[in-house]
């Protein structure tokens, strides 16, 4: 545990500033809040700090989401969606999609797990371009 932190602790203090500027963050506050905070996760995990100075490369961020729904229930009811997730990083798009289930009880739960899922499987990809930027900077001597 003191070796994991002491790493986290040295990847944050030598790492490339990064600023997140997030547009078009959609209707939904629950959705954005879910995707800046993956976001921001996935950038650290990339050995970038979260810093908006000077110093700091800008990246922009844009997401846009839409619900469709694949089934209706015997009482002519939709009852499962399929969320569809479009993540813009400057000049870069990821697109994934995950099914949810809409049970009354449960309300906005499976959806708001349908938002990790979908951003669970781009996560890998989007990994891979921050790191390519972060290889890129270095090359740079920034």
């Amino acid at each position: 545990m003191l070796l994991l932190s002491l790493l986290l602790f040295i990847s944050l203090s030598f790492g490339k500033e990064i600023c997140l500027d997030l547009k078009d963050l959609g209707e939904d506050p629950y959705v954005a809040q879910r995707l800046y905070y993956h976001l921001r996760n996935l950038f650290l995990e990339a050995g970038f700090t979260l810093s908006c100075n000077d110093k700091a490369q800008k990246m922009y961020a844009e997401f846009s989401y839409s619900e469709t729904p694949i089934s209706i229930s015997p009482k002519q009811r939709v009852s499962s969606y399929i969320f569809y997730l479009k993540v813009r990083l400057n000049d870069r798009e990821f697109t994934s999609s995950a099914p949810y289930f809409v049970n009354s009880s449960y309300g906005e739960i499976p959806k708001r797990k349908a938002v990790d899922e979908a951003f669970g499987k781009m996560k890998l990809s989007v990994l891979e371009y921050a790191l390519e930027l972060k290889k890129h900077e270095s090359s740079r001597g920034n």
